[in-house]
């Protein structure tokens, strides 16, 4: 199996399978008297998920059967049942789902504004990178990889805005250059991500809640044992100049976790070039928000292997990041990014506060 998933229903009677828009979806008949038709839709990695405002709820329905065809611009749902007195709406019923109109003065307005400029990594984030990346290259032959470390490069520059004239370069420096931005092209996909909590009454951690959700994370691994990891914090600027903000990997948020092991050259005092990168982001609030880069190689083999088949709901690891004065500040456990962002959307999306914490792909 690619995947086992268990979906809590009550007394689930019968399912249906559909293709609609090349998408997979999932429906199921559950409940006795008060049912049911629950619709889910699969999301590869992060497994099915259960679209609620597409369930059909009517009394007594005993069994249904989905209608679905490319000229039909939403599937049909036929049920049938036990008929019920004074009901508007019986459960022997044809529906089909559509949108519902709506005041198109408002969309035009919303469709009328220009599309936002894509934001370009910070320099001196890029500058960490390319660094860190000349160095592996040198300390683990990368003459015989240049494609990985192209890649690992590659990740940070500003495309299409990159340009270089290829005539001073070898063949094989070319060819590698051209095998890696073809990879990166359509996909500039983290293997996971994480949304950071603020240790709010010691190491207890209860469900998450709007008020303690203050940062996230996107880690990258383009070879086993390299990270990459962008974050973005609610906080002031760290204020310890000789030191960083660190950033570190745990089995779990809690009194017990294990610290997983990694190696950093700033850590093993190789350079400042090598240096975690902290810049202020600029939005329209009024709280202070940090950007953070970070590269670490020789990360735990184990947790490594993990991140990059993460499966539905699953959590592969924890990252602990400390506040501006150096202490223990906020935890969150790495994610399928998809469902991070699922996460983010049911729990935090409706305050406009929090909106600018979120890292988007």
């Amino acid at each position: 199996f690619i995947a086992i998933q268990a979906l809590s229903l009550m007394r689930p009677s019968v399912a249906h399978f559909h293709l609609h828009n090349e998408l997979l979806y999932l429906s199921v008949l559950s409940g006795m008297e008060e049912t049911a038709i629950k619709q889910f839709t699969y999301r590869g990695a992060a497994a099915f998920k259960e679209e609620e405002r597409q369930a059909v709820k009517l009394e007594n329905i005993r069994d249904y059967d989905v209608l679905a065809h490319p000229l039909l611009s939403s599937p049909l749902i036929s049920s049938t049942g036990i008929t019920q007195p004074f009901s508007m709406l019986t459960s022997n019923t044809l529906l089909q789902t559509t949108y519902k109109q709506t005041n198109m003065s408002n969309v035009r307005q919303v469709t009328g504004d220009s599309s936002p400029v894509p934001v370009i990594i910070d320099k001196l984030c890029m500058n960490l990178v390319l660094d860190y990346t000349t160095k592996l290259y040198d300390d683990y032959d990368g003459i015989n990889d240049p494609v990985l470390y192209t890649r690992l490069a590659l990740r940070m520059m500003p495309r299409p805005l990159l340009d270089f004239n290829p005539e001073i370069f070898s063949q094989n420096v070319r060819t590698a250059f051209e095998l890696s931005g073809q990879e990166l092209m359509f996909s500039n996909i983290p293997e996971a991500s994480a949304l950071l909590y603020e240790y709010t009454s010691g190491w207890s951690r209860g469900e998450p809640d709007p008020t303690d959700f203050v940062g996230s994370a996107f880690v990258y691994q383009d070879e086993t044992g390299i990270l990459f990891v962008r974050a973005r914090l609610e906080d002031s600027a760290f204020t310890n100049a000789s030191h960083v903000r660190n950033l570190t990997f745990w089995t779990n948020c809690f009194e017990n976790g294990t610290k997983l092991d990694y190696s950093s050259y700033y850590d093993n005092g190789e350079g400042d070039q090598y240096k975690p990168v902290e810049v202020e982001y600029e939005h329209s609030g009024t709280t202070g928000i940090r950007d953070m880069c970070y590269m670490v190689h020789e990360f735990d083999t184990d947790a490594s292997t993990k991140l990059i088949n993460i499966r539905g709901d699953a959590s592969i690891a924890a990252i602990r990041i400390e506040d501006s004065t150096g202490t223990r500040h906020a935890c969150g456990y790495l994610k399928q990014p998809e469902q991070a962002f699922l996460n983010f959307q049911k729990y935090h999306a409706g305050d406009s506060n929090k909106n600018g914490l979120m890292l988007l792909i």
